[in-house]
């Protein structure tokens, strides 16, 4: 497993989405960006097991992160089309 797993795994969890679609548009986010960082490094499977534990206790922050995010972009795309309703 690598974070990349750990991570789409905890966003399809905290967002209800499936895996597979977190990680193709996970993926494609960080291409864009240009940088992964240590996305893609391995995580030994005991670390990422507690990894995953620890992160499913934060859930709630997670989807808070999520909603906070859309909500962002949905302010930007309003100002970028003049639509501030």
């Amino acid at each position: 497993m690598t974070n990349f797993d750990i991570f789409a795994q905890i966003i399809s969890e905290a967002s209800g989405k499936p895996l597979e679609e977190v990680k193709q548009m996970t993926d494609v986010i960080f291409k864009m960006a240009g940088s992964s960082g240590n996305m893609y490094e391995k995580v030994p499977d005991d670390k990422a097991q507690e990894l995953l534990t620890k992160l499913r206790t934060e859930l709630p922050g997670v989807q808070r992160w999520l909603v906070e995010g859309g909500l962002m972009m949905e302010a930007d795309i309003a100002r970028a089309t003049g639509n501030m309703n």
